[in-house]
């Protein structure tokens, strides 16, 4: 049962089911969801870096998005922000534009997913009820985890502009740099911090959510 108020008047609106039109909803967005990582996994194969080798040609090391926004690898992370070339600063660039696309449908469907066990969990007598406390504390944790992406998408980004931009710059003498090498590393350890800080807090919320869901999934049918 629904209540909307209007001008100090009470509607009563009943909808039947309405945890199955929810359920319905989350599984349009999970179709969204999947076709948005269809299309930001297609980026994978075109990122990588060079590095001198002993042959006459460099070689050619690939990495995923997840090495840049999950930077555990500290001395890896360092290499690629200083190592990509301009095309595949571009195609990084490219990419976070399709994660901006996709997170709306991945971050809506696992809220929908957590609002329909929740609405199930109600009920004394659901075989969910014992997951009422945590799908209640879970029914935020989408958002926070959305924002947590779209603050490590905006700290990636910047921080390529501003290394692209330092690396720019015409160096003559040997002070200048070592002054630009010295304000490249300060600016890559800090956002490396605070993109290892995002990117942690959203897939601690995403894993526990994931969790809570298939916890409340597996009651409820076996």
């Amino acid at each position: 049962m629904l209540f909307i108020y209007i001008f100090r008047e009470t509607f009563d609106l009943c909808i039947e089911n309405f945890d199955q039109v929810i359920l319905w909803l989350s599984i349009l967005m999970i179709f969204g969801t999947i076709i948005t990582s269809a299309c930001l996994s297609s980026f994978a194969p075109t990122l990588y870096y060079e590095v001198k080798s002993g042959k006459k040609e460099n070689c050619v090391i690939y990495f995923s998005i997840f090495d840049l926004q999950l930077p555990y690898k500290s001395r890896m992370f360092n290499e690629i922000i200083l190592k990509i070339n301009p095309k595949t600063q571009k195609i990084i660039t490219k990419s976070l534009k399709m994660d901006n696309i996709f997170m709306p449908f991945a971050y809506t469907s696992i809220f929908l997913l957590i609002t329909h066990f929740y609405l199930l969990s109600r009920e004394y007598n659901s075989a969910i009820f014992p997951m009422f406390p945590f799908l209640q504390y879970a029914l935020i944790l989408p958002f926070i985890a959305y924002l947590c992406d779209i603050g490590e998408n905006h700290l990636t980004k910047k921080l390529i502009y501003r290394v692209q931009k330092l690396q720019a710059e015409e160096v003559g003498h040997i002070d200048e740099r070592l002054e630009i090498e010295n304000s490249l590393n300060r600016l890559i350890n800090h956002s490396k911090l605070k993109i290892y800080a995002a990117s942690s807090i959203k897939w601690i919320t995403v894993i526990y959510c994931i969790l809570v869901i298939f916890c409340s999934f597996f009651l409820q049918f076996f």
